[in-house]
């Protein structure tokens, strides 16, 4: 009996504790006032932007839609052009001119892609014309880092449905880079040997060349998905004289040819193009 009473008094004690404490000032619902009917916040909305101008720099704006049509699109020397979180850039697939050449985007100064893995850069075309049978119809005609270009970042960037082919007319062409009639554009493709260049975290997907074609510079490739590189050959990794890479860490599924070549041809060490390593 005596226990039991002494159980009784101390479940009251604590009872007694309990109903205090829960009225205590710290819990005065004045100091603490709960929002009533709390709205989430909302949406940003996509800033839409047809670019008029064949020449780009500046910055384009994060969950920016670029879309580019009619023209080939150019960063000059001595500029640069940053492309931030969630920026979509769309290429007309109708090309440029009465030839229709595919829309290439020139480097000769430095692009730095700043996406992130929730919001990636996305360089594409129109949503209608991304299907499994336009995997290497080559709708655009890819990134082009000519021998004035210094630098690159590309960071968790999606590039797909590219491989345009090289006209007389393309700007490669007239840089003498690619040859009409005979190269189609690969995703990225470098040419000076003092550039420095980088790729990661990002996708390249989709096209009928090689997804990077390096023909000069030093560069870091690592942490990328490499899916659907080159119709009848290419590579998902293809590095030429002039030519100094660290590739690592890399997931490159279904490339036509090879996954990672490393090659010499073009080697001119005079002209400081020399072997790959």
């Amino acid at each position: 009996m005596r226990t039991s009473c002494f159980l009784t008094g101390c479940m009251a004690i604590a009872l007694s504790s309990l109903f205090f404490a829960s009225c205590s000032d710290d819990d005065d619902p004045i100091d603490n006032p709960i929002p009533e009917n709390p709205q989430p916040s909302e949406p940003e909305t996509p800033t839409e932007i047809s670019l008029s101008s064949d020449t780009a720099s500046g910055v384009w704006g994060k969950n920016s839609i670029i879309k580019v049509s009619g023209h080939h699109v150019t960063v000059p020397e001595g500029k640069s052009l940053t492309i931030e979180e969630g920026v979509t850039v769309l290429f007309d697939d109708n090309g440029v001119g009465a030839s229709h050449t595919p829309i290439e985007f020139i480097v000769d100064g430095s692009l730095y892609c700043k996406g992130t893995a929730e919001k990636p850069v996305l360089f594409s075309v129109d949503e209608t014309k991304r299907t499994a049978d336009n995997a290497f119809a080559g709708l655009w005609g890819g990134i082009v880092a000519t021998e004035k270009c210094p630098e690159m970042l590309i960071d968790h960037t999606i590039i797909e449905y590219t491989g345009g082919a090289v006209s007389q007319d393309s700007p490669s062409a007239l840089k003498g880079i690619y040859t009409p009639g005979e190269d189609f554009d690969p995703h990225i493709t470098t040419n000076n040997v003092n550039g420095r260049y980088v790729v990661t975290n990002s996708t390249l997907r989709y096209g009928v060349s090689d997804a990077i074609y390096m023909m000069g510079g030093q560069g870091i490739i690592q942490h990328n998905t490499f899916a659907g590189n080159g119709e009848t050959g290419g590579e998902a990794i293809n590095v030429k004289a002039g030519c100094k890479v660290d590739a690592a860490f890399n997931l490159m599924f279904a490339p036509n040819t090879n996954g990672f070549k490393l090659s010499s041809s073009g080697q001119n060490d005079e002209a400081g193009r020399k072997q790959a390593r």
